[in-house]
């Protein structure tokens, strides 16, 4: 049982007004350990958004129990109005082969993934399944392991039946110089409601739909999704995301319950695109 949530509060007057703040979370295992642990590839789902902080509620997808810490973004847009350039780094990892869950081979060898520029702090990274050159995406759970300066590493575990994946991820943190190297930085976002989900491996566990960027982008962004209670009454599921087919227009958006329980959920996607060179 997850518990309420774990409250989690924005720097006061951040977010004014009515702001429709989306919200993405990924687990990390950056922590001190106690007993070598194992880490748990847990779910996060961001309940009760406002503009003054959300709840962020976890359950583990994992066979076994374990420790588990978690990265968070929350982000709103403002259409018209140029913000400062930011410093991120995003990329497309290479997929994967994974068994189903609890047996050998649902969490491949970890993957060390190189920042094209060094960050001067320690940066915060966030990470979406999706099926770039992959005829069955597995939904599968990443997890940021050794967030360094020019690096870090996923780690990932399928959530369900065998299949293969790949990892979209965006990193955030501070350039050497200040400010940010993304002078070209485009973000889109969104929110899709509440919808049922049946318990894991029971027909109706997974919901798809497609999702249309307000503008275009001018080439395939990163997108990054986590789940939500908008709307949800009762259970809420804890819905692995996994963005599919993405292009510059769109993506087709699927989510899978990786819950013992039938519920309801939905979820906020973030889209991240640039020009040449902003990556």
């Amino acid at each position: 049982n997850p518990g309420p949530g774990i409250p989690i509060q924005f720097p006061p007057g951040l977010f004014v007004g009515n702001a429709r703040v989306r919200v993405i979370v990924t687990a990390n295992g950056d922590f001190s350990q106690q007993g070598n642990q194992h880490i748990a590839a847990a779910v996060g789902i961001a309940q009760n958004v406002t503009n003054a902080g959300f709840d962020l509620r976890i359950r583990n997808s994992d066979c076994a129990a374990g420790l588990v810490a978690f990265n968070w973004m929350a982000v709103l847009e403002t259409p018209g109005v140029n913000q400062p350039p930011a410093a991120v780094r995003m990329a497309i990892l290479p997929h994967q082969p994974f068994q189903n869950t609890c047996t050998p081979g649902d969490t491949p060898p970890d993957v060390t993934a190189p920042f094209w520029k060094p960050f001067a702090s320690t940066p915060t990274v966030f990470l979406t399944a999706g099926n770039l050159f992959v005829r069955f995406a597995a939904p599968a759970v990443g997890i940021a392991l050794n967030q360094q300066l020019n690096s870090f590493t996923l780690r990932a575990r399928n959530s369900g039946i065998l299949g293969d994946c790949m990892f979209y991820y965006a990193a955030v943190g501070q350039d050497p110089l200040g400010g940010g190297s993304n002078q070209n930085l485009f973000v889109d976002t969104g929110v899709v409601s509440a919808m049922g989900f049946n318990s894991t491996f029971v027909p109706g566990d997974t919901q798809s739909l497609p999702i249309f960027f307000n503008e275009p982008f001018l080439t395939p962004p990163i997108v990054l999704l986590t789940a939500n209670n908008v709307d949800a009454t009762g259970h809420i599921a804890a819905p692995v995301g996994l963005a599919q087919d993405v292009t510059p227009y769109g993506f087709n958006l699927v989510a899978r319950n990786s819950d013992c329980a039938p519920g309801m959920a939905g979820l906020y996607w973030v889209a991240l695109g640039c020009g040449l060179g902003c990556g």
